[in-house]
């Protein structure tokens, strides 16, 4: 089935590295980075602009929707700054679309925190900093977005001093804390200097480079850290000033676009995604585009399932997880009816063999059996999580899991092995099961004498 589409953007599409967008080719862009780092021992390993240059190709083959891809499959591409009229038409340049449904699916920007002097200083963005054609021997990130927190990691292992500073008392704090931890571990053995709590107060340039103030937002200390360049590490954010939202009803809560369950805006006619909702996940933002469409071109019956989609940090090993944290479960069902269960990666042959056994699966689930979400940590996580995102959408149950047909000692199997463990409690002594079994046995012993 087609559809004529019109789409709107202000922003190029391409394979070099000019051409990055904030989304899968900058994220693949970084992780590769992360991958990639040269052995500090090896003098002649990879310099920073052939990487560059092979990732340029590889992003150049790779792009899904380039222009040229979209207006062949019948798309229409209007270039130019989009602008919302009454009655649901939108004005670009001189032409004025009247269209049946519309689609808000703006890309995000990075816009400056609102400090003392950084209007004055040259920063960078994640999008120029890969432009780059020779790394920085120090670097300032300012901010803790998942996307700030591999490009930390990567440029720590190419061999930059770089320097993180955010407001948060912790890392990823929508996660667990044991997750923060990990990963506050991982990018300070990586070589990255971690500041939480700190509050950015101002920000000069001089001859020696850059001067980052800040002070801690509960005792008060005065710091100050100096580098040769400073990067914004916030969650990008679109502009939606010259939307003109307000002629067709659109409200906004906390700088998003409000939504339904079916991603429809107050305006019956409208629907948005992805950044203009707030979120910076990529996962998040492709179901939402999907849910979207399908919800516009045909009527609201699809809803958004949040609980479903994998949440990646593509750091080194790399983290995933699906569904309900322990205190997301908790707070739900009660203290007393989530229980975890734990399989870690030190003893798996795959993991070994890849030299990188640092890792973990935990699957949180319910006392009945009910799997609520999952949280895994190692080397290609975001690969083998995938599986319990399968199990998420199919309802499936620690009994299903622990019954997995999957390869002995590969990654996968961990997941059955965390499974098995629910299985093992269920014939603990002083179990229904337990004692139903016992009496069984004894009694088949019994009948043959």
């Amino acid at each position: 089935m087609c559809s004529p589409v019109a789409h709107e953007g202000s922003s190029g599409m391409g394979g070099d590295m000019t051409g990055l967008d904030p989304g899968e080719s900058l994220q693949a862009f970084y992780a590769e980075a992360n991958r990639a780092a040269p052995d500090a021992a090896d003098p002649l390993g990879p310099a920073w602009s052939r990487f560059q240059a092979i990732a340029a190709l590889v992003t150049e083959n790779t792009v899904p929707s380039t222009l040229s891809q979209l207006m062949a499959a019948g798309v229409d591409v209007i270039r130019g700054q989009p602008s919302l009229l009454s009655g649901l038409r939108v004005q670009v340049g001189d032409r004025r679309l009247t269209p049946r449904k519309l689609l808000l699916a703006l890309p995000g920007e990075w816009q400056p925190p609102d400090l003392p002097g950084l209007g004055e200083t040259p920063y960078l963005t994640p999008v120029s900093l890969a432009q780059l054609k020779t790394l920085p021997q120090s670097l300032i990130i300012l901010g803790s977005s998942p996307l700030a927190l591999e490009i930390a990691q990567a440029l720590a292992r190419w061999g930059v001093a770089v320097t993180l500073i955010t407001p948060s008392p912790q890392l990823l704090p929508s996660e667990e804390p044991s997750v923060s931890q990990w990963i506050t571990a991982e990018l300070t053995a990586a070589g990255v200097e971690v500041h939480l709590g700190m509050q950015p107060t101002a920000v000069t340039t001089g001859a020696d480079g850059i001067c980052v103030y800040g002070e801690s937002g509960n005792q008060g200390d005065s710091r100050r850290w100096m580098a040769d360049r400073l990067l914004i590490g916030t969650s990008p954010r679109p502009v939606l000033a010259d939307l003109n939202l307000a002629a067709v009803g659109v409200r906004l809560k906390n700088q998003a676009i409000s939504v339904n369950r079916y991603l429809q805006t107050r305006h019956p006619y409208i629907y948005a995604c992805g950044a203009v909702l707030g979120g910076d996940c990529l996962s998040v933002a492709c179901h939402e585009a999907a849910v979207a469409v399908e919800n516009a071109l045909f009527w609201n019956r699809r809803p958004t399932r949040y609980d479903q989609l994998p949440y990646t940090l593509l750091t080194q090993p790399e983290f995933c997880r699906v569904g309900m944290t322990i205190a997301q479960a908790q707070q739900r069902y009660g203290p007393n009816a989530v229980n975890r269960y734990d399989a870690v990666l030190d003893g798996n042959r795959k993991a070994q063999a890849l030299g990188n056994t640092t890792g973990f699966c935990r699957l949180v689930a319910h006392r009945r059996g009910q799997l609520l979400g999952a949280h895994l940590v190692g080397p290609q996580a975001s690969e083998w999580g995938q599986v319990l995102a399968i199990a998420r959408q199919h309802c499936f149950t620690l009994q299903d899991l622990a019954q997995l047909p999957t390869l002995p000692q590969t990654l996968t199997d961990l997941v059955r092995q965390a499974a098995a463990q629910w299985e093992g409690d269920r014939w603990q002594p002083g179990q229904w099961r337990r004692d139903w079994a016992e009496n069984w046995f004894n009694w088949r012993r019994s009948s043959r004498r």
